[in-house]
């Protein structure tokens, strides 16, 4: 088996997760299979990104489905209306997404199809619901296809674009869990994120000069990172004409981040063979050249 990358960007560990509250319900026994495909261009200035993606999944419960669920989670920032704005309003962080309209950040599902046939479906905010023309029994599986398009937010809740690096969580169409109590179709309010596990090959299609980190390994393309080790004080990068493509893939994990950033440099080393990548920003280099190789370690 190959050695897993343990990422951090600039004081975030990719690859891990975060426990936070209580058991509600006894897990099922099963877990329904779930494998990603996506191919993402970035559009750093408009601050946009176009996808096409394919979801292939695997009903393994003792349930036939007729829809499938999807969470769309950006459109939580999206207006006024939406669940996060009103709960946010009302509750411990009113500032939320206090910014111009033009600075909401969204995404827009503009073809969709299953199993190769365009299929009815419909948006509530953050949630996206499938009606299946063939339930899908036990045992079966069945390909979604989807075209869309994100306008990115400023960041706010772990995920946007601050100057010209861009942090994107819970950024893309993700099949909601379906478990022993139905399908999990509560739309994002805050708090944290219950998903199945799956498989992801993400291409990723950025300017030249942006370094890029992410969740998994490269299989394919040249993520930036010979250009980014060990620059630790150039604070004036220079500017890449073109655009960089990288592929990675992640097997077995609960979702699919990254990173991309013009001003990221690269400190690496290793820990009984696994890959400790830590990106700091240039002109933080120094501060962390040394630390970041004892915490990872210490992780480990």
């Amino acid at each position: 088996m190959d050695s897993k990358a343990w990422i951090w960007v600039t004081g975030v560990v990719i690859g891990t997760g975060l426990l936070t509250g209580s058991v509600v319900a006894e897990p099922a026994p099963w877990e329904q299979g779930v494998r990603y495909q996506m191919a993402v261009v970035l559009d750093a200035e408009e601050k946009e990104l176009a996808a096409t993606q394919v979801i292939n999944y695997h009903n393994v419960s003792p349930d036939t489905l007729d829809r499938l669920v999807i969470h769309l989670y950006p459109n939580a920032f999206s207006d006024d209306e939406s669940p996060m704005r009103q709960d946010h309003w009302m509750g411990w962080n009113g500032r939320l997404m206090d910014g111009a309209i033009d600075d909401r950040g969204w995404i827009r599902v503009d073809s969709l199809q299953v199993d190769g046939v365009s299929t009815p479906h419909s948006v509530d905010y953050t949630l996206l619901r499938v009606d299946l023309a063939a339930p899908l029994a036990p045992g079966d599986s069945c390909t979604v296809e989807l075209g869309w398009n994100s306008r990115i937010r400023p960041h706010t809740t772990r995920s946007g674009w601050r100057g010209k690096q861009f942090d994107m969580a819970q950024w893309y169409p993700k099949m909601a869990v379906y478990d022993a109590d139905g399908w999990d179709d509560d739309p994002y309010r805050r708090g944290e994120f219950y998903g199945n596990f799956g498989e992801f090959d993400v291409s990723l299609d950025v300017p030249a000069d942006h370094v890029v980190a992410a969740t998994g390994l490269v299989t394919e393309g040249d993520p930036g990172w010979d250009l980014a080790r060990a620059r630790y004080q150039d604070d004036e990068v220079p500017d890449a004409e073109g655009r960089r493509q990288v592929t990675f893939r992640a097997q077995d994990v609960h979702d699919f981040a990254w990173c991309a950033s013009p001003k990221f440099a690269l400190v690496d080393t290793s820990w009984n063979g696994i890959d400790i990548h830590s990106f700091v920003r240039v002109g933080d280099g120094e501060a962390w050249r040394d630390s970041v190789h004892v915490y990872g370690a210490r992780v480990l």
